[in-house]
Order: structure tokens, then sequence, then C-alpha cells
């Protein structure tokens, strides 16, 4: 499955314009890719790119191994969500192995048929 959209709004590349990409081109990458995966529109927008600097401190900072598995966790949701519970496709889109993608579904405890799409 290929997803495509068709940009960025105003606001958003904004964001990926003014960001100081610590991690450089990669980081930059990594950002965008989350975003297309996430996005249930055709546009991407601020929200999916960068949090803002006020919802950034309301929330409590989670250890780094928290914080990850976090991410990794709702990124494998997103993802299965998006290709209906196909993990070809998912595995594909996070660029995984397939059975490396089943061991991140088993660390997570997540079961592809509660994704799948009935008809």
């Amino acid at each position: 499955m290929k997803k495509e959209v068709d940009g960025f709004t105003p606001l958003a590349m904004q964001k990926l314009m003014l960001h100081d990409w610590p991690g450089n081109v990669r980081e930059l990458e990594n950002t965008i890719e989350y975003a297309v995966v996430v996005t249930h529109q055709n546009w991407i927008t601020d929200d999916l790119i960068l949090r803002t600097e006020g919802s950034a401190s309301r929330e409590p900072v989670k250890p780094l191994r928290e914080a990850k598995d976090s991410f990794e966790r709702e990124y494998l949701i997103r993802l299965l969500e998006l290709c209906g519970g196909n993990v070809s496709e998912a595995a594909k889109i996070a660029r995984k192995y397939r059975a490396d993608f089943y061991h991140l579904l088993k660390k997570h405890q997540l079961r592809v048929g509660d994704f799948k799409k009935t008809s």
C-alpha cells in the first residue's frame, strides 16, 4: 500500500524550516515519514511535525527507554490501523523485515487480529 499526501500546510512547513534539526537529515526524514504514516488527511499539519513549547512543558518527561517504548508502541498501532492489520504492508512502510516486525508486535503485546478490517 502506497500512501500519498498532497504536501504540508503552511504552518507545518514553517515548523520544519524553523527547527534546528540537531539530528540533521535523518531526524528530518524520520519526522516526515512519521507524519505521513499517522496523518488521516491529504495534508501534513503542524501538530504532526513538532510539539509546541506549551504542550511539551505540561507533560512530565519520561525516562528515555520508556519514551522510546511508548513512541514505538503508538507507531506500531497507527501503522497497523493504516494497513488494516496487513503485516507485510506495515513492515514495508516501517522498513523492517516481517520477522523483526512480528518481534516488535510481541514485545508490545499487540495482536494483528485486533487490526484486521472486517467486512
